[in-house]
């Protein structure tokens, strides 16, 4: 239990460092949250392999759903990101690396429910990238089309499919 409560509150500060990282020009603040959230995790998950596998997922779901995002306009990112246009920013790929690590432990609640997974992860990726925007990480669209429809799409989608990897490794 202990692990779990860590592992969503670690979430919760990668969240934050990435965030207000990007919106003050200083991505890095996230990727070291990243990568003290990752040391945590792996040192003390067990089986690490199936969190591997969903880290991996979530990097390589995250590069394609914001690269899509960023080119589509459903955001323009603070400056200060090393990554040009239209690929996603890097601290976007490190919450995506992150949230993965949530699914089978702090978030196993929706592993077990892909369809569960889709609708949490549709409702409230879009509110999550509010939050952000309205600290200044981003600018979102003013079309509700993308910054509400496209978002929870794909974040949906996102959702369903880390919940079947998961599960496909018995969890």
């Amino acid at each position: 239990m202990a692990f779990r409560v860590a592992n969503f509150l670690l979430l919760q500060g990668v969240w934050f460092a990435c965030v207000l990282g990007a919106a003050n020009g200083r991505p890095w603040i996230g990727w070291l949250a990243g990568a003290a959230m990752c040391a945590a995790h792996f040192a003390f998950a067990r089986p690490a392999r199936p969190d591997l596998r969903l880290a991996a997922a979530g990097l390589v779901l995250g590069a394609a759903a914001e690269t899509l995002h960023r080119a589509a306009g459903v955001y323009v990112p603070a400056a200060g990101d090393p990554v040009p246009a239209p690929f996603a920013p890097s601290w976007l790929l490190v919450l995506w690396v992150c949230f993965a690590l949530t699914i089978r432990h702090s978030m196993a609640w929706i592993a077990a429910r892909p369809a569960v997974a889709a609708l949490a992860c549709g409702a409230l990726g879009p509110v999550t990238w509010r939050g952000g925007a309205a600290l200044g990480a981003a600018e979102l669209s003013p079309d509700p089309l993308l910054s509400w429809g496209l978002l929870a799409a794909t974040w949906a989608a996102a959702g369903w499919s880390l919940a079947r990897l998961a599960r496909a490794d018995g969890r």
